[in-house]
């Protein structure tokens, strides 16, 4: 985040720190999607649904354009990721609980 200070010095600060908290958010749910397959034992069908919703996000830009809008105080995006962080989680111990390690 530093670099793109010094890379774009007249870039507003509020919207740097919101759009890097999107992206690692992003992250996070793209890798409880593919661990999710992992743990299933069908790792292809992780990474095909990890890049099947990253892409669906994407390419439909009234959705994109509406979990970047402010909300109240905060944008959109953030009560949106943090159920579906939930959601994610919640089915990641599910499925870990029922993984059989010996």
């Amino acid at each position: 985040m530093w670099i793109a200070f010094l890379v774009i010095p007249d870039c507003n600060a509020k919207t740097l720190l919101s759009t890097s908290l999107c992206a690692q958010f992003t992250l996070i749910l793209l890798m409880l999607v593919s661990n999710f397959g992992y743990l299933l034992d069908n790792r292809a069908a992780g990474y095909i649904s990890a890049l099947v919703l990253y892409g669906l996000v994407l390419c439909l830009n009234p959705l994109l354009r509406w979990l970047i809008q402010d909300a109240v105080y905060l944008p959109h995006w953030v009560p949106v990721y943090g159920v579906l962080a939930l959601v994610l989680i919640a089915a990641n111990a599910f499925a870990f609980s029922r993984l059989q390690i010996i």
